[in-house]
């Protein structure tokens, strides 16, 4: 099997996509996936669920990390929500990324000096860190956070991505996601 280049033509979630509309029905995986947590799923009537553990937030000028990071996060069978793969037209923009973070256990936000200023993502991080999301710095870019963000990012621990080659920093950031959606889910156990 050819190994495909990071930021190549196939995006995450692509190939469970395919599968679901060859189908006619949603995968197995995303069945199980809404069986285990009732409460992230959305349901439009044709039982197309859109369970997800993590949110991906990023500047649209950091689109094909952020693509390469959801496509090694979704190759590890960690659901991700990302813009704009996962918008739902006709409905607010607002709205969806609200939803979605709410919905979330996990915010990755890809961190360099295009989302340091941008409003948006300041908006985004307020929001997860009012969801009590724990929220993964992934860092491309060696920048210091502005001091809106700062406020919110302070205490979590940074990852660096600033060392190539990026999928080995890909993979650690996989393994450090899965160790927080285990703790997430012993959260919930103790409530």
């Amino acid at each position: 099997m050819q190994e495909r280049p990071v930021g190549s033509a196939r995006r995450c979630g692509d190939k469970n996509r395919r599968k679901e509309a060859r189908e006619g029905h949603p995968s197995a995986w995303t069945l199980v996936s809404c069986l285990m947590n009732p409460k992230k799923v959305e349901n439009d009537g044709t039982w197309n669920c859109m369970a997800h553990e993590v949110f991906i937030s990023h500047s649209s000028l950091d689109k094909t990390v952020a693509d390469a990071v959801c496509a090694a996060l979704e190759n590890t069978a960690i659901r991700c929500w990302i813009a704009p793969r996962d918008l739902q037209p006709g409905r607010s923009f607002a709205g969806e990324i609200t939803r979605a973070i709410q919905r979330s256990k996990v915010m990755v936000l890809i961190f360099s000096a295009h989302s340091n200023t941008s409003e948006q993502i300041l908006r985004e991080v307020q929001l997860a860190a009012n969801s009590h999301l724990h929220i993964v710095q992934f860092r491309i870019e060696d920048v210091l956070p502005n001091e809106d963000l700062e406020y919110y990012l302070s205490a979590p621990h940074w990852l660096d991505a600033l060392t190539p080659p990026l999928e080995s920093n890909l993979q650690r950031l996989g393994t450090s996601v899965k160790a927080l959606l285990e703790m997430a889910v012993e959260d919930l156990a103790k409530r």
